[in-house]
């Protein structure tokens, strides 16, 4: 949610929806873990990879960055894991870097 959509005075999703939207990801977390390690489409990797050498993200940050990519992606109930969720991992592992280092 953007600052735009915060102040429109549009009604915003009920506190039970997001709930329940978050027992879904959460239960399809529970569900991948179970299983075998979920594995990364080309441009997914890609992204991994340029951010491992372009900005010297650790093989720990990586798998960090993986697991909120994974989280974006429950929250979606995406299929599947796309590059716009591991961008705005990326990202949001830079804004920690940045401010809360």
């Amino acid at each position: 949610m953007n600052y735009e959509e915060i102040r429109s005075g549009a009604e915003l999703e009920a506190s039970a929806a997001i709930r329940a939207r978050v027992i879904r990801a959460r239960q399809k977390q529970l569900d991948r873990f179970a299983s075998s390690r979920q594995m990364l489409y080309t441009d997914c990797e890609g992204l991994c990879e340029r951010a491992m050498t372009q900005q010297g993200v650790s093989a720990r940050a990586h798998d960090r960055i993986l697991k909120v990519a994974r989280t974006i992606d429950d929250l979606e109930a995406a299929a599947n894991l796309e590059p716009k969720h591991i961008a705005a991992a990326i990202q949001y592992r830079s804004l920690e870097r940045t401010y809360w280092a």
